[in-house]
């Protein structure tokens, strides 16, 4: 039989989604544990997560700074010797930080994880952060940084956060390739002494997890000595600017980034699930109101997208797109009437069902096996939240009518409450 394909498939509504069952259990030294234990292959992540991001951070740089040169050597080890011995037993070993924490990660095969934690516990309590490879870093990053301003679409992403946050916030301040220059090895230190290890941190345990596992991992994290949680040590006002509409010029004059936005709010808001339908349906999905408008019927983008960009002590939304510089206005335009048509009138039941369906399929794919959801674990946890929020947004979502959408988009999407750039 050959196949119609002008024929789309039908649409079936998610009657549930299984959420994964994790446990929590408090370590001797007061170190909390979420673990998740699911999977058939042998095979474990480990993360140990700080509340050291950026919302922490005494100067600025300070949680990259840590990050970055945290697995760069010990009292013992040295950054060579730490990256043979991860390599020989065939694991990986990772650090980040965000906005609002910062990171070590290990995946580990079962049968060397006794061998492994102790490098990974050592990198946790005597990090010594050489000058040498202090000085290295920040000439890489420096040169990175170089590289990502000649984007369009950078500069226009820098320039936005920091119209919505203020340009002195933690959520909005902008890195200039120079300030490298001024970064050394004590902000580093004392970076790691006032953020890491404390009553905040936490554990992740995910993959298959044997009673031996869990006993190996719980006797190495106890002989970590925790500190009191972060003092803060500078108020953080957002004192967002003014300037509504911001034209930049960028090193491609062939194109112009466009970046719209406005300062929301966190998860914990009430309206967050209500908004979070609305931002899909507008610009959330390939499928969505924007992208129809300016790639399908227009032509005059590749890709454009809305989002909920989204922090443990606030948000914000945007759209984005790169257009040619003659189709600027017009897209402008257009992103405008979209807003408005979802003010003005109900989408369709069809559309709504659509939406719906969409959002939930993303959800199944936040929880696609233990590492992925380990990684949706993690950001709830820091934003002080538990995968009890996860069924309640699904039920919210769910719950969502035509009607929620149409009045989220006028309460929170006011085209003349935006900030503007082109780059």
């Amino acid at each position: 039989m050959t196949l119609d394909r002008s024929i789309a498939p039908a649409i079936a509504a998610l009657d549930t989604i299984l959420i994964p069952q994790i446990e929590e259990y408090t370590l001797a030294n007061g170190i909390r544990v979420i673990e998740l234990n699911s999977g058939s292959q042998d095979i474990i992540k480990l993360e140990f997560v700080h509340g050291g991001g950026r919302y922490q951070e005494a100067s600025q740089l300070a949680a990259k700074l840590y990050s970055t040169t945290l697995r760069d050597g010990t009292s013992t080890r040295s950054s060579a010797d730490i990256a043979e011995t991860i390599d020989y037993y065939g694991a990986t070993l990772s650090s980040r930080s965000g906005m609002d924490s910062c990171s070590l990660i290990l995946y580990s095969l079962h049968k060397h994880l006794d061998l492994l934690l102790p490098v990974f516990i050592e990198i946790c309590t005597d990090p010594i952060f050489p000058e040498e490879e202090i000085q290295k870093t920040c000439l890489r990053s420096a040169e990175k940084l170089k590289i990502q301003l000649a984007k369009n679409e950078v500069l226009a992403y820098r320039e936005i956060t920091a119209l919505i946050f203020g340009d002195n916030h933690p959520y909005g301040y902008n890195t200039k390739p120079e300030q490298y220059q001024n970064l050394n090895r004590q902000l580093a230190v004392n970076h790691y002494n006032r953020c890491i290890n404390t009553e905040d941190s936490f554990v992740i345990i995910s993959g298959k997890i044997t009673p031996e596992i869990r006993s190996t991992i719980a006797k190495r994290i106890e002989q970590i000595s925790i500190k009191k949680g972060i003092q803060s040590v500078r108020n953080i006002e957002d004192v967002p600017t003014s300037i509504q509409l911001k034209n930049l010029q960028g090193p491609n004059s062939y194109q112009k980034a466009i970046r719209v936005g406005k300062k929301l709010f966190s998860r914990e808001h009430d309206d967050y699930a209500k908004l979070y339908v609305t931002n899909t349906v507008l610009g959330g999905y390939f499928g969505s109101r924007l992208m129809s408008s300016i790639r399908e019927e227009k032509g005059y983008s590749y890709g454009v997208f809305s989002m909920l960009d989204t922090m443990a002590r606030g948000g914000c939304f945007y759209i984005s797109t790169e257009v040619a510089v003659e189709n600027a206005e017009s897209t402008l335009a257009l992103m405008k009437e979209e807003i408005e048509r979802l003010q003005q009138r109900q989408i369709s039941t069809e559309e709504h069902q659509m939406v719906i369906n969409y959002i939930m399929g993303s959800f199944i794919n936040m929880l696609d096996g233990p590492f992925k959801t380990s990684e949706l674990i993690r950001t709830l946890y820091v934003s002080g939240l538990n995968m009890e929020f996860l069924a309640q947004m699904i039920h919210k979502v769910r719950s969502t009518t035509r009607l929620d959408i149409q009045d989220m988009a006028g309460k929170h999407l006011q085209w003349d409450e935006m900030s503007i750039v082109m780059v």
